[in-house]
């Protein structure tokens, strides 16, 4: 019994720690956190200065509430890629893919709705996406709002 407290109480923690994820040269850096209401939020730093302050994420689906607030995180996924493709037109022959990837998959915690929200951390820069993985109780839904905030610090 002890292990497991142990165990909720950490997994409940995890959502609170801010999440770095750097790119490939480490010159950039994102943290990815969930605030004490559970909302998704994010900074991104360049060579150690910040960028963008902490800036809320998240949808609203017609018919729901908004998917912003009330998540915890129950698991994440890392990867790094570092290949290359050939375009077919352009003036390069070969052009370079090198990012590192953390896919975090959030639940919301009074409907179960889930939401996976992926980071691509590039050396030239972030991008991101929302995913909403397949479930029984949700089939068909229509995003009605995007509330993605980029706070920039300074001109």
């Amino acid at each position: 019994m002890k292990k497991l407290i142990l165990f909720c109480t950490l997994f409940s923690f995890f959502g609170l720690v801010a999440q770095e994820i750097y790119s490939p040269s480490k010159s950039i850096k994102l943290t990815f956190f969930l605030t004490e209401n559970g909302e998704p939020v994010y900074e991104i730093f360049y060579k150690n200065s910040k960028v963008i302050n902490t800036s809320k994420l998240g949808v609203s689906l017609k018919g729901e509430t908004g998917l912003t607030k009330n998540f915890r995180i129950i698991n994440k996924e890392e990867i790094y890629v570092d290949e290359t493709w050939k375009p077919v037109l352009g003036e390069q022959s070969e052009i370079r893919n090198h990012y590192n990837q953390v896919t975090f998959h959030l639940l919301r915690n009074e409907t179960n709705i889930k939401l996976d929200i992926v980071f691509k951390v590039f050396d030239e820069g972030v991008a991101f996406r929302y995913e909403f993985p397949t479930e029984e109780q949700v089939r068909y839904f229509v995003v009605s709002d995007e509330n993605t905030e980029f706070n920039l610090t300074d001109d």
